[in-house]
Parts: structure tokens; C-alpha cells; sequence
């Protein structure tokens, strides 16, 4: 998509008169994290947030734009439009705006975030555009957008726009997630949704209540698809999967929460040793596309011999302690 200096969608690349004949500049829209050697140059329109503010005169600053855990330098100087400046001396940190401006490589060639290709170029600002008024009066007053930034409970989810690490891991919690899915369906598995809403059935862990409006019935949240799967094998799908919520009313501990996610899946007409190498070749698949690190043949080991050796069915083999 392609902006006007305006803000109003563009046509196409080209600089199409307005109505007093006059052209005006045209934008291509960019991601932060998009952005090439062949961007250099060209007059580009990136969103984001404001992370941090620099004035260093009345017609000359810096404005640190952040988004998805990317950052660029967006360089503040009279030859722009002539609001930018008071436009900027109004925005509180986190504020969303769309820049506009041509793409160079930096003067000074310092570093500021680590990144090989973002630490060369800025971006020579035109105009900038608020894009939520209204959202700076319920931000918080802050001073910077900091990643070690204390946030009342309130905004935390703001955290995210400032903490690469989060946004990161969220990136990589959706990629796994892919692999996963993409794996096992090359394994001829099937993913089926299951409901969240069930009659109560025991397990062991406390169950999640739902009350509804007819007295004294109330749904359960499940504690895993157990028997949903079992169904499943019963009504013919010989392979099925999910990535699945369960939900377990206990005690916080930790490795274990009210509300968490599982791949969960079920064989058909399969032995326990088949089961387990799909598993170990699901884990090998997913360590070497996200990690690039073969983790070669996993060791398997009986009941008896961990106890025997060990004396536990989950043994550190790290250390090589035995009984």
C-alpha cells in the first residue's frame, strides 16, 4: 500500500497531480524489520510506536520509532513539513504514528540497537501522522518507553511493544506451532478442534466450573481431550492432533499453571514404539529448522533400567550419576 503525504491512500507509485494540478509525493508502506538495501533512497511510509524523543534545537531532533521489536531513527530537520516539530513536542512515548520520509544511510554511522542493516540508515522525516489522538491521553506518563520500564497491571501488555524478548518468543512460540502443525500432517494426522465445554469428568486435578443459566447444571473446562481423542480413535481417524488449552484448577507450582497448552495426539493400530518415534521425530524436526542442532538419536532406556540405575524414572543423564 502507498501513502500521500496526507495520509490518503495512493493510486500507485507515481505522483498524481492533485486538484490544483500540483503532484504530490507518494510513500510505500514498509515494516521497520523489511526493510532493504533496495529501500535506500526511496520515499517510504513506516508505522509504529514513538519509543524515545530527542530535541536538540527548535528545528532539529531525533525520533526513535519501534515496532515488532525493531527500531529506526527517524531524523527530525526544518526542511520537512513545518508542523512536525509541534507536532512531535505533543506526543508522549508509545504514541502510534506513521512517518513519512525518504530512506538513507546515517551520517554519523553510530550504532544503537545491534542490528547490522537498522544501525546504517535513518529516515529524513517529511510529515508525521498521529494515528491515535485519543491513546496518548490514556497512556501512561512516562518518560522513556524503556524495556525495563515498571508497568502498572493496567498497561502491561504494553511491555510487549518495548521488550524484543517478548515479542521474540512469541514469534517463536508461533513458529514452532507451524512446524508442528506442518510435520504431522506430512504424517497423515489429522487436526481436530475439540469443545472446551464438557460434562465434569474427574481426572486428577480440580476441574474449572462454568455455571450456566439453569440451576444446579454447570459445564467443566477440560483438564486435556482425553476422551475426546478416544472418540475420535473410536469413530475411525486413525491419526489425530491438536494443539490444545487445558484447564486444572490447582495450586501454582512451577511447571504447572491454572491454564496451559499442550500438543496433544493419538495413533490408531500403532505400538508404543511407534508412538515414541514420531514423537522423536517431531522434536528432532523442530530443533534443527528453529536451532539448526541435530540432536541425533535420543537414548530410550526400560522402567527397570532407569530404576535400576538411576533410581528414578526421569534421570539427568547429564551427569551420568548411578545408583
Amino acid at each position: 500500500m502507498q501513502y500521500h503525504t496526507d495520509g490518503s491512500k495512493a493510486v500507485n507509485l507515481r505522483n498524481p497531480p492533485d486538484e490544483n494540478g500540483t503532484k504530490k509525493q507518494t510513500y510505500e508502506n514498509h515494516d521497520i524489520e523489511d526493510l532493504k538495501e533496495e529501500s535506500i533512497g526511496k520515499h517510504i511510509a513506516i508505522h509504529g510506536y514513538v519509543k524515545v524523543i530527542r530535541k536538540l534545537s527548535s528545528n532539529f531532533g531525533f525520533l526513535y520509532v519501534l515496532n515488532e521489536g525493531s527500531q529506526l531513527v527517524c531524523v527530525l530537520t526544518a526542511e520537512g513539513d513545518s508542523q512536525i516539530h509541534k507536532t512531535v513536542e505533543n506526543l508522549k512515548p508509545l504514541s502510534p504514528v506513521r512517518t513519512y520520509g525518504q530512506l538513507r544511510y546515517k551520517q554519523d554511522g553510530k550504532s544503537y540497537q545491534g542490528s547490522p542493516f537498522l544501525d546504517k540508515i535513518e529516515l529524513a522525516v517529511d510529515t508525521v501522522e498521529v494515528l491515535n489522538k485519543g491513546l496518548q491521553i490514556q497512556m501512561p506518563a512516562t518518560s522513556s518507553a524503556a524495556s525495563n520500564t515498571t508497568w502498572q497491571t493496567a498497561h502491561r501488555h504494553i511491555l510487549i511493544r518495548t521488550d524484543k524478548r517478548l515479542m521474540d518468543g512469541l514469534k517463536l512460540r508461533a513458529k514452532v506451532a507451524s512446524l508442528c502443525r506442518n510435520f504431522l500432517e506430512s504424517q497423515k494426522f489429522i487436526e481436530v478442534e475439540t469443545p472446551l465445554l464438557f460434562k465434569s469428568t474427574p481426572e486428577g486435578a480440580r476441574e474449572f466450573l462454568v455455571p450456566t443459566r439453569r440451576a444446579g447444571l454447570a459445564y467443566a473446562l477440560p483438564q486435556s481431550p482425553q476422551q475426546y481423542k478416544q472418540i475420535l480413535m473410536a469413530s475411525g481417524i486413525n491419526r489425530y492432533y491438536q494443539i490444545a488449552k487445558c484447564f486444572r484448577d490447582e495450586d501454582m507450582r512451577a511447571d504447572r499453571q491454572p491454564e496451559f497448552t499442550q500438543l496433544d495426539l493419538e495413533m490408531s493400530f500403532a505400538s508404543g514404539r511407534e508412538v515414541t518415534q514420531v514423537m522423536e521425530d517431531l522434536i528432532r524436526h523442530v530443533w534443527l529448522s528453529v536451532l539448526s542442532i541435530d540432536i541425533g538419536t535420543i537414548p530410550v532406556m526400560t522402567y527397570h533400567e532407569a530404576i535400576s540405575r538411576y533410581g528414578s524414572d526421569k534421570p539427568d543423564l547429564r551427569f551420568g550419576y548411578e545408583v
